[in-house]
């Protein structure tokens, strides 16, 4: 087994880190290679990793009886197992894993033949992860993967994504140049899911508006949140971002006021960190000067729907 069985992914927000491990995730399943795909969204409480990771698969073993069956089946199988976290600066606790991150990796000493990816927003890194590991890795455990985006590979990409959101386009591609950024080419497939791509000029209001719509059904779905509810809670950043003149505001001066709206229980995801984990707010960092702490914001994902 290689030494170098965990690694860091970092990447820009929308750049597609979160779809490169999916993929690779049911590529891995796919030839027989046991795969387990977590959310950094989902660890929700303060109870350490393992116990949350046990409990979001459904297994009831404990954790040393989940670690010695991935290693077994690792071993039968000839391949490493995978435990991929993604979007470890999607967890609303900043410091869960500069705290539990090493403690996590440690116990996996015992087990070779499991491997741990994980994945984190570059501005996210210095925030969110052990500065032990950020700033020397001495140990040399840890490799790292900056991913870009899809580069010279956007046509393929967009016939990936109209593919599995089956979106029907005459001209197949349709080639518009915000389809070279990851984050629109995703809300756009999120918003015309299962339909036809749409004539004519195509805005990025139109796109948002729908994509609102899908998101506002969504929420109503899976956790019976008023789709008026929703609709505020863009609209109170939108308020607070016109109000402050800045394509950005403080998170925590949204974050409350929207949680208010469709109060949740404890352990729950919140309607705030529901929205950003859709993709129709993205968090990002405001640094203060030399020797300050970041101040966390939070903005629209394109500045025109601001």
């Amino acid at each position: 087994m290689n030494i170098l069985n965990r690694l860091f992914l970092f990447g820009e927000a929308g750049v597609g880190k979160s779809h490169l491990l999916a993929d690779m995730v049911e590529s891995a399943m796919s030839e027989g290679q046991v795969s387990l795909m977590l959310l950094g969204e989902r660890f929700s409480s303060n109870e350490e990793p393992w116990t949350q990771i046990t409990n979001l698969i459904g297994w009831e073993h404990g954790v040393d009886a989940l670690l010695h069956a991935l290693h077994e089946a690792a071993k039968v199988s000839n391949r490493p197992a995978l435990i991929c976290i993604d979007a470890v600066n999607e967890t609303e606790n900043r410091g869960f894993w500069r705290k539990h991150l090493i403690a996590l990796s440690k116990r996996l000493e015992a087990f070779p033949w499991i491997s741990l990816l994980v994945s984190c927003r570059t501005d996210y890194v210095s925030v969110t992860l052990p500065p032990s590991l950020v700033e020397h890795d001495s140990e040399r455990r840890w490799a790292s993967l900056s991913h870009r985006g899809y580069g010279a590979e956007v046509i393929e990409a967009t016939e990936n994504y109209f593919a599995a959101h089956q979106i029907k386009a005459t001209q197949f591609p349709p080639m518009i140049q915000e389809f070279r950024n990851p984050l629109f080419l995703r809300i756009f497939c999120e918003a015309f899911e299962g339909q036809a791509f749409p004539q004519g000029v195509i805005s990025l209001e139109m796109v948002m508006e729908k994509r609102i719509q899908n998101l506002c059904r969504q929420l109503e779905e899976e956790v019976g949140c008023d789709p008026a509810d929703t609709r505020e809670a863009l609209s109170l950043v939108s308020q607070a971002i016109a109000a402050g003149g800045s394509d950005t505001v403080p998170r925590e001066s949204v974050r409350r006021k929207i949680n208010q709206l469709h109060p949740v229980t404890t352990g729950s995801r919140s309607l705030y960190q529901r929205i950003v984990s859709n993709g129709m707010l993205v968090e990002s960092l405001k640094w203060q000067g030399r020797g300050q702490s970041a101040q966390e914001m939070v903005r629209f994902p394109f500045e025109r729907f601001s």
